[in-house]
């Protein structure tokens, strides 16, 4: 029902009921108020009607009585439906709380290790600079020796050919007196 066929309906139950002289203008007023398009206005004379309006039920027929209660049904059902949906919210509410605690707390422990891990990856960060850098102080020391070793083989290629030079005029000599000594035999 809309805001409007409610305020209707309060209007009609005060005009079924024996009401004051004053009272009952305060309704009719509301009444036209409500047909001239001024809910608000008449939703506060229907108030201050039903506040000052003793409580005494309205003249009822069968079928309004039967109204009556139904619509009472119809209040405590909805209340009820209210209530439980009220409590069910709340009940998923605070499941939902616990899981996102649970999360939380993963979250938190995951956050523990991953500053863990960077902490140590800047520690082996450092540790591989400084292994780089003696590495490198090792390719250049073996670079000096290998340049000694190829100066002394050179020396040493140059040492033996000096001795080869040496020996070809002895050899030379040699081979002569060795044609000499065949010859002359």
């Amino acid at each position: 029902m809309t805001a409007e066929q409610i305020l209707q309906e309060a209007i009609i139950n005060l005009q079924k009921r024996d009401l004051c002289a004053e009272t009952r203008r305060l309704v009719d007023e509301a009444a036209q108020l409500l047909a001239d398009g001024r809910d608000l206005e008449a939703r506060a004379l229907v108030e201050k009607a039903q506040a000052i309006s003793p409580e005494a039920p309205p003249k009822q027929n069968g079928a309004s009585v039967m109204q009556t209660v139904l619509q009472r049904l119809s209040g405590r059902l909805a209340q009820e439906i209210a209530n439980a949906l009220g409590d069910a919210v709340e009940e998923l509410s605070a499941s939902l709380n616990g899981k996102i605690a649970a999360v939380s707390a993963r979250v938190s422990s995951q956050e523990e290790r991953i500053e863990a891990l960077s902490a140590l990856l800047q520690d082996m960060a450092s540790k591989s600079l400084a292994t780089a850098e003696q590495i490198d102080r090792q390719t250049l020391q073996l670079r000096m020796i290998q340049e000694r070793q190829a100066q002394r083989a050179a020396a040493l290629n140059a040492m033996l050919d000096n001795i080869a030079r040496l020996r070809e005029p002895h050899a030379a000599a040699e081979e002569a007196t060795a044609t000499a000594t065949a010859t002359a035999a």
